[in-house]
């Protein structure tokens, strides 16, 4: 039952804005994305946003988990 409504939340997931500073580290640890297509590039970013919206992260031995490791 949660999975419909997930499934129903991710349009809109996809279509916000991609935070600036999460970019950035796309960038920065991922240099074959700039090679992708811009539609490709929409396509990863946006299953990224369903992704991160959708896990949690918890840190073992005290680590702290930054946007840096989530993205």
């Amino acid at each position: 039952m949660f999975g419909f409504f997930r499934r129903r939340h991710r349009p809109e997931l996809r279509e916000q804005p991609f935070p600036a500073e999460w970019l950035e580290i796309v960038k920065r640890n991922f240099p074959l994305y700039q090679r992708l297509p811009a539609d490709d590039q929409k396509e990863l970013l946006g299953d990224a946003q369903v992704f991160l919206a959708e896990k949690k992260f918890e840190g073992c031995d005290g680590l702290e988990i930054t946007d840096e490791i989530r993205v």
